[in-house]
């Protein structure tokens, strides 16, 4: 495994702009690695499921300490969220979020 990149399939965003940023901004190609989800639970078996991933970017809607998740708010922090990643990746290396920085722009931070 190499990169993955998940986007919130039930937010406004474009599927086909996600593989073109996945592209663009990351050379994610294999589309098998540019994954919808629905929610929460879906978000935690994709990331689970892969035992080593170099990089994980998640294109979702965020606020300060958290992110929306087909339409459900959470704090990153917050037990129901922490409660459903049981095994995760043992290498994960670098976990970006993109955020908006400047229209056309993304600002990506390391938050390992």
């Amino acid at each position: 495994m190499a990169d993955l990149y998940l986007h919130d399939s039930a937010s406004d965003f474009d599927p086909d702009a996600d593989a073109i940023m996945a592209k663009g901004l990351f050379s994610i190609t294999d589309s098998k690695l540019i994954v919808p989800i629905d929610d929460w639970d879906g978000l935690a078996k994709e990331v689970q499921k892969h035992p080593k991933i170099d990089r994980l970017v998640l294109h979702f809607h965020a606020f300060s300490g958290g992110m929306l998740v087909g339409g459900d708010g959470r704090e990153l922090n917050e037990k129901s969220v922490l409660d459903l990643f049981t095994k995760a990746p043992k290498n994960c290396c670098d976990f970006l979020c993109g955020l908006p920085h400047r229209q056309g722009t993304y600002e990506h931070v390391d938050v390992r």
